[in-house]
């Protein structure tokens, strides 16, 4: 359970910073205090090549993070990846989350990221829509063929 949440707290901070419009530089110190006060214990982050590379070292193992953004002044850059893998405990797990541009329909005016991971605890699914401020959101997950949404607002 603790390797969910580590990998949740990192998919989270990922898809916020990523997608959003760059304004103020995100500090090793800031991401290591933020991830300690949702339930991360001590984290070591370690960021190289401008933000485009990232280690991240807990208790539970490390996370390797690759990112190549297309347009950083544009928020929802069609093709900008991200991608991790991450050795927590005994497992090894490989992810990857894709922006996919803006959405239409049903979430209209959001931003589509699309994430697949490959790991010991099964194979996973998200799809991310939101806002350009990261206020609000939405995302649909199907973990073994179970569909869950959720929705959240500051």
């Amino acid at each position: 359970m603790r390797k969910l949440i580590v990998l949740m707290i990192v998919l989270f901070l990922f898809g916020f910073i990523g997608c959003t419009t760059v304004t103020e530089v995100v500090t090793e110190e800031q991401l290591e205090k933020s991830m300690e006060e949702n339930g991360a214990d001590d984290v070591e982050v370690d960021i190289k090549d401008g933000g485009k590379e990232m280690t991240i070292e807990t208790e539970e193992g490390t996370v390797n993070v690759k990112t190549d953004m297309k347009n950083v002044d544009d928020w929802c850059a069609t093709g900008s990846n991200w991608k991790y893998a991450a050795d927590i405990d005994d497992g090894q797990t490989n992810a990857k989350w894709e922006v996919l541009g803006m959405a239409s329909g049903e979430y209209a005016g959001l931003c589509h990221v699309k994430y697949t991971a490959v790991g010991p605890e099964g194979d996973a699914t998200m799809d991310y829509y939101f806002s350009e401020d990261g206020e609000s959101g939405y995302f649909e997950m199907d973990v073994g063929g179970q569909v869950m949404k959720q929705e959240w607002h500051n």
